[in-house]
């Protein structure tokens, strides 16, 4: 362990300069050099990607949802390709010294109505994304196109701190860091009032908390932060997904999450984590079924858990 955090950090001082060199000749080429990065990835991991691609067919055979339409290898090489290509774009946004707008990828966003409804009740709007696309790039848009846009982040060991303030300051209205005395709560809080957006990752919980979900047939711990905050301050929770990828990103916002009508925080939570599931594995080509928390966990029994 004491070793791996500093291999982690060299790898990551490595892929930012390859970004920074990258960015130099705009979105199109860190959009080319991070998908070569991903197909480089995928091949020189061999004992990850046998792992990965025994736990789809796993995966395949206990849910019948799983929309296989090409071999797992593909699938798998595909999702490689496109999150290593927008980690390489949000590491180019962050460390650039080039202006915003000549490294941004384009963003298209469909169903754009569905964020109009959600603020027209005028209490804030919470954003729900996930590891799948480049959706620093999606927020850095909608702050740029249709309201000020705040995003929630957390700071990593492998990552130099203050590195996620620095970048995300310069794409969005402001960077709200989770590791304060209250976990940003207050700070979010007031974006809400103001009648703003907040962008928030739904990721995994901290390591070490006790899983009381399944995702995708694994033990899973979904943070309730949106949820809490959408029953504090009644703002609607809107999801906003991948449906695309070619040389931009396409999303879409899906119709609003409206505290009133669905009881407590932790109904809230679980339709978030349906929400998601269903929307990978009607897209499993674009999700990362490489990140750490999800590729080590073993497969819980069928009858422990959510579902």
């Amino acid at each position: 362990m004491k070793l791996k955090r500093p291999l982690r950090r060299l790898g990551f001082h490595a892929l930012k300069n390859l970004a920074t060199v990258a960015a130099t000749g705009g979105p199109d080429r860190v959009r080319a050099w991070g998908e070569r990065l991903g197909r480089a990835d995928f091949q020189l991991r061999p004992r990850l990607k046998h792992r990965l691609i025994e736990a789809l067919t796993e995966l395949d055979r206990r849910r019948d949802d799983l929309q296989l339409n090409q071999p797992i290898p593909l699938i798998l090489k595909t999702a490689y390709q496109t999150n290593d290509r927008a980690l390489l774009e949000v590491l180019a946004l962050y460390a650039s010294r080039a202006p915003i707008d000549a490294l941004l990828p384009p963003i298209h966003v469909r169903n754009i109505d569905q964020l109009d409804q959600a603020r027209a009740a005028k209490r804030g709007v919470i954003l729900v994304g996930m590891h799948m696309g480049n959706g620093v790039a999606l927020a850095a848009h909608l702050n740029q196109h249709v309201a000020p846009t705040h995003v929630v982040y957390r700071e990593s060991n492998k990552i130099p701190r203050g590195f996620f303030h620095q970048g995300l300051t310069r794409l969005m209205a402001s960077a709200i860091g989770t590791d304060g005395v209250d976990g940003g709560l207050r700070a979010s809080l007031k974006v809400l009032k103001r009648d703003e957006m907040l962008f928030i990752l739904a990721d995994q919980g901290r390591k070490g908390a006790t899983p009381d979900h399944r995702f995708l047939e694994k033990p899973f711990l979904l943070p309730t932060g949106p949820a809490q905050l959408a029953v504090k301050t009644g703002a609607p929770m809107v999801a906003m997904f991948l449906t695309n990828v070619g040389r931009g990103w396409q999303f879409d916002a899906l119709p609003p999450i409206w505290p009133e009508g669905s009881g407590k925080i932790e109904h809230l939570n679980q339709r978030l984590i349906e929400l998601m599931e269903g929307h990978i594995l009607q897209h499993p080509q674009w999700w990362s079924w490489h990140q750490r928390r999800w590729s080590k966990e073993a497969f819980d029994h069928p009858e422990i858990g959510a579902h």
